[in-house]
């Protein structure tokens, strides 16, 4: 289906003790469809809602910290080449206050009919305890984004087939 999606944290990040957000959060994929499809199966939505496609969706995350988070995408653009959305990790009861946030871009891949997705975002200080130190946030960001990057890979190349319509976006 889909290649398997790696993370990398940046250790060299512009990252204060103090601040609210650990920066540095990375991860890439590729997915099996092409670029042109991308904003229009986003736009449609990745999983079933209430009232047909969302574009949230409540996952179960395994790992270091185990959890259930939301998984909410938002401001979709797209291009000729290339799509773009944000996204937020958020818990599912304290909803709009964001776990980890950033940006998914898709773009063209050199191999036709693939798309390479790229992740960079950050993480809430708090997100596994107040007083953890940076790399264990940084580690459980990068543990999250990548099962994240992983469902939205595999939610895409099943709507391109089940949803052709969507994909012509």
């Amino acid at each position: 289906m889909f290649a398997g999606a790696f993370a990398t944290i940046s250790q060299d990040s512009d990252v204060w003790g103090t601040a609210s957000v650990i920066q540095g959060v990375h991860a890439q994929s590729v997915v099996f469809i092409g670029p042109e499809s991308v904003a229009g199966l986003l736009q449609g939505g990745l999983w079933r809602g209430p009232q047909g496609r969302a574009s949230t969706a409540e996952l179960a995350f395994t790992g270091t910290c185990p959890d259930r988070l939301v998984v909410r995408i938002g401001q979709i653009r797209s291009s000729k080449r290339s799509a773009s959305c944000s996204f937020q990790l958020e818990s599912p009861i304290e909803r709009f206050k964001p776990k980890v946030t950033g940006t998914l871009e898709f773009i063209e891949a050199p191999a036709r009919g693939r798309t390479k997705v790229i992740l960079q975002g950050t993480a809430d200080r708090a997100l596994v305890g107040t007083q953890a130190p940076t790399e264990a946030v940084r580690g459980v960001a990068n543990e999250y984004v990548r099962q994240m990057l992983d469902e939205i890979a595999k939610r895409l190349e099943e709507l391109v087939t089940s949803e052709p319509a969507k994909a012509k976006g």
